[in-house]
C-alpha cells in the first residue's frame, strides 16, 4: 500500500480507556492493505460490517462501550475528493477531530471539528442504525465558504448529460429535465437538524447570521425555518416542505428576501452602491420531474430592484440566453459602458398550472424605459413574450440610436426565436403603430413608455391591486 504517494497528513487514533479497545490483538493480517481498491472506496456508505476483520476478532464486541477520539489533518483533500468522487471540487488543507461513544448500531460524536480550508464546522451527533437510521445534529459554523463547491457543482451537472442526451442538452429537446429525480434516499433515514452559520460565502453575496431547521421523517423533508441576514441590512427568511404524494412528491416553498446586494467578485462598483434587490417566491407543484413540477406549478414570483449601479459584469454569469437577451436590450450600450444606473425594475411572475404570466414588467435606468409581458407555457415550453423600449428624455439619446427597440420572444425554452421590429417601424404615429404588426398588448405597452411616466411605481400599484383583489380601474392605463 504506497501510502507515500498520497498527502494523507497526520493521523491519530486514541481510546479511553485503552483496555477496552484490545489494539494488541486487532487482526490486521486479514486486511488485504496492499490490493484495497481505494479509487472505487465508498465512503459514505462503507458498510462496517463488511470489513475483512469482522470474521476474525469480533469487531462488534470491541466497539461495545467503546470511547474513540479521532484527529485526523493534511496539505491536501485530493485523496479524500478522490475516494468520494468528487474529483474536481477545490483542494484545500484539512483537518478533522471528533470524539465517539457507543456501539456500531448507536453512537454519539460530542465535541467534533472539521476545518476545510478557511471553513469550519462543529457540534454534536447521535446516530441509531439499529432499524431505521436515525440522526440528530446540532451544527455551528464561524464560516463558511461554498462559492467554489458550487461552481464546481455547477459544472459537474453541466458535464453529466442524461442518457441519451448529447452535453449540453436535456433528452426530449426540452430545456427543462425530464429525468426522474431520486428522492429514495429522503427515506431512507430520519434525521433532525438544527444549524447556526455566522457567515456563508455564496457566489454573489455573503450571509451572516444563518439558521436553518430541519426534520426528515418517513421521506417528508421539512425546513422549518430559514433565516439569514445579507450586508448592509438585507435579510432572507423561508420555509420549504417535501413530502411523497403517491409515486410523486409534493413541493411547496415560501421564500422572502429583502434589499440585498450582489457581491461581484473584481467588480468596480462598491457593494453599497449596487441595487437594493427584492424577492418574493411563493410555489407549490407536484411531480417526479423536473418538468413535471414544472408543469403543475402554481403561484408568484416578484422581483423588485432599487435605485443603484448596476456592474456589467453581472452579464458574464448569465447564461440563459432569454436573460441575456433582455439585459442587452435594456442597455444597447452595456458593451460601452461599465456599468447602468438603475433607476428601478419590477416583475412579476404568476403561475397556474403550469401557465407563467409575465405581467407587469417595468425597468427604468438613467438612459431607457422598458416595459414588457407575456407568458410561458412550462408544460409545453413555448414563449410569448415581447418588450419595448425607449430613451429617457433629456439624456442625450436620440429614438433613433436604438436599432430594434420592439422585441418579441417566441419559440421554445430549448429553442426560443427573436422578432426585432426596427426604428423605423416604430415611428410615432398611430397609423404606423398600427400597421406594423405589433399585438395589441405591444401597442398599449408603447403608448405607455411614449407616455414617459413612472412605469415602476405604477407597476408596484398594480401587483397590490392584485393582493387585495381589486379590479383594474377603469380608464386608467396599467
Amino acid at each position: 500500500f504506497p501510502l507515500g504517494s498520497f498527502p494523507l497528513g497526520s493521523f491519530d487514533l486514541q481510546t479511553s480507556p485503552l483496555g477496552s479497545f484490545p489494539l494488541g490483538s486487532f487482526p490486521l493480517g486479514s486486511f488485504p492493505l496492499g490490493s484495497f481498491p481505494l479509487g472505487s472506496f465508498p465512503l459514505g456508505s462503507f458498510p462496517l460490517s463488511s470489513l475483512p476483520l469482522l470474521t476474525s476478532g469480533g469487531w462488534t464486541d470491541i466497539l461495545v462501550g467503546t470511547d474513540l477520539e479521532l484527529h485526523a489533518s493534511g496539505d491536501s483533500t485530493a485523496l479524500i475528493a478522490e475516494l468520494a468522487g468528487f474529483r474536481k471540487l477545490p483542494d484545500h488543507p484539512f483537518r478533522v477531530s471528533g470524539r465517539f461513544k457507543g456501539t456500531p448500531e448507536r453512537f454519539a460524536t460530542d465535541g467534533f471539528e472539521i476545518m476545510l480550508g478557511e471553513s469550519d464546522l462543529k457540534g454534536s451527533l447521535e446516530v441509531d442504525i439499529r432499524g431505521k437510521p436515525t440522526v440528530t445534529a446540532t451544527v455551528t459554523s464561524n464560516h463558511l465558504d461554498l462559492s467554489h463547491y458550487l461552481k464546481q457543482l455547477e459544472q459537474v451537472i453541466d458535464d453529466e448529460p442524461e442518457e441519451g442526451a448529447t452535453p449540453g442538452t436535456t433528452s426530449g429537446n426540452t430545456a427543462i429535465s425530464d429525468k426522474p429525480i431520486d428522492f429514495s434516499p429522503l427515506r431512507r433515514a430520519d434525521a433532525e437538524i438544527d444549524i447556526t452559520v455566522g457567515t456563508i460565502q455564496f457566489p454573489l453575496m455573503v450571509l451572516s447570521e444563518v439558521e436553518l431547521v430541519a426534520k426528515l421523517n418517513d421521506g417528508r423533508l421539512e425546513i422549518e425555518r430559514l433565516a439569514a441576514i445579507g450586508q448592509d441590512q438585507g435579510h432572507v427568511s423561508g420555509s420549504m416542505v417535501l413530502e411523497p404524494k403517491d409515486d410523486r412528491y409534493f413541493l411547496r416553498t415560501d421564500l422572502e428576501a429583502r434589499q440585498l446586494r450582489l457581491d461581484i467578485a473584481g467588480s468596480t462598483v462598491a457593494r453599497m452602491d449596487q441595487p437594493p434587490i427584492d424577492i418574493d417566491i411563493n410555489l407549490e407543484a407536484v411531480g417526479a420531474t423536473p418538468h413535471e413540477l414544472a408543469s403543475t406549478a402554481s403561484g408568484a414570483i416578484q422581483l423588485v430592484i432599487g435605485k443603484g449601479t448596476m456592474d456589467h459584469k453581472v452579464l458574464d454569469l448569465v447564461t440563459a440566453d432569454i436573460l441575456l437577451t433582455l439585459l442587452n436590450s435594456f442597455n444597447p450600450f452595456a458593451k460601452q459602458d461599465a456599468a447602468t444606473e438603475m433607476q428601478c425594475g419590477v416583475a412579476l411572475l404568476s403561475i397556474a398550472d403550469g401557465l407563467a404570466t409575465l405581467e407587469p414588467m417595468a425597468f427604468q435606468s438613467d438612459k431607457m424605459t422598458m416595459l414588457g409581458d407575456g407568458r410561458i407555457d412550462l408544460g409545453t415550453e413555448k414563449l410569448n413574450l415581447e418588450w419595448i423600449t425607449k430613451p429617457r428624455k433629456g439624456i442625450g439619446i436620440s429614438a433613433s440610436m436604438i436599432t430594434n427597440p420592439y422585441i418579441k420572444l417566441g419559440g421554445t425554452l430549448a429553442e426560443p426565436s427573436v422578432e426585432l421590429k426596427p426604428m423605423e417601424a416604430m415611428a410615432s404615429t398611430g397609423v404606423a403603430v398600427a400597421t406594423m404588426g405589433l399585438s395589441l398588448v405591444a401597442k398599449g405597452m408603447f403608448d405607455r413608455v411614449t407616455a414617459e411616466k413612472k412605469v415602476c411605481k405604477i407597476a408596484l400599484e398594480e401587483i397590490g391591486r392584485r393582493a387585495d383583489g381589486s379590479p383594474k380601474q377603469p380608464g386608467k392605463k396599467k
